[in-house]
């Protein structure tokens, strides 16, 4: 409890401290949590994710983009309660997140159903005009299943919203297949993901590969389209991991598609912003190296 605590309070002042231009949803390829809460409790016993967005201006210092926390531990009886935290700054308008989320699991012979929910705040306000914050409350929730590693989930994570919401979250509909046999050195994940927004449709696929737990390769190519704040609607994010420790995982992920200022009329203006491909790094430590009732440790 003295550790969900210390680690609660750590996560309050990252939340007030953060800040970026990207924000939960588009980073999911080292957070299936951000948009299903089904998946709180499947990063092993207890856990602890940092995202780093970060974007290269041509000089030694880079342009800091996003940053997202992810603090996620199993309950009893295949429960989760995860905690979530991040900053996204698109144009002229800055949200920033913090969420809970509380899943829960049953086991029918070799299929496993989950159901997760959660709920969260967000606060938003026009950069141009700080003294303008909106605080808006919103909820959501999200199902997931397995079964002789085929798996599939749907979740919305604003179900319902208060009308202050500005950057609202589609619904996610994912399909994949996990391989992953105990006496084999290499095992994959292959998974699409739709999802729906303001009337236009997006479908991701991503791919991710394991060689004997250390290494992680993985890439996803993703539609833009439902996004107006992009400059292609096609993108390819390939990433890869590495296991330093038992405990401690690294990764890096690179989104080539290049951000737009919307607002701009002045094409001067909108290269002097330089919104650049966004490197991603991902660090995670876990306390216990154990998967306990975890179905998804260590696949994605």
């Amino acid at each position: 409890m003295k550790k969900f605590q210390y680690l609660f309070s750590s996560f309050l002042l990252f939340f007030s401290i953060a800040k970026g231009q990207d924000g939960l949803i588009r980073q999911y390829q080292f957070n299936q949590l951000s948009f299903n809460p089904a998946f709180a409790g499947e990063n092993g016993i207890f856990s602890v994710k940092t995202l780093l967005g970060q974007q290269f201006n041509g000089t030694l210092r880079f342009n800091q983009v996003n940053q997202v926390l992810a603090i996620d531990g199993q309950l009893f009886n295949q429960g989760g309660l995860a905690f979530q935290a991040y900053r996204s700054n698109l144009g002229n308008v800055l949200s920033r997140g913090l969420l809970t989320s509380y899943s829960k699991g049953f086991d029918l012979g070799e299929l496993l159903i989950k159901g997760g929910i959660n709920g969260g705040l967000m606060i938003t306000n026009i950069v141009t005009n700080a003294v303008n914050m909106q605080v808006a409350p919103f909820a959501g929730m999200g199902f997931l299943a397995s079964y002789k590693g085929v798996f599939a989930g749907v979740s919305k994570p604003m179900l319902i919203y208060s009308k202050n919401v500005i950057d609202k979250k589609p619904a996610f509909i994912q399909l994949g297949y996990i391989y992953s046999p105990q006496s084999s050195l290499l095992n994959f994940n292959v998974n699409s993901i739709f999802y729906t927004y303001s009337n236009k449709n997006n479908i991701d696929f991503n791919a991710k590969a394991w060689y004997n737990q250390r290494v992680g390769l993985g890439v996803s190519v993703r539609n833009d389209k439902i996004y107006n704040y992009f400059e292609k609607n096609l993108s390819v994010v390939p990433s890869i991991e590495y296991k330093l420790y038992k405990t401690v995982h690294v990764g890096i992920s690179y989104d080539k598609n290049e951000i737009r200022d919307i607002g701009a009329t002045n094409p001067t203006l909108e290269n002097d912003l330089n919104f650049r491909g966004v490197f991603q790094l991902f660090f995670r430590y876990t306390s216990n190296p154990e998967q306990g009732e975890s179905k998804f440790y260590n696949k994605f």
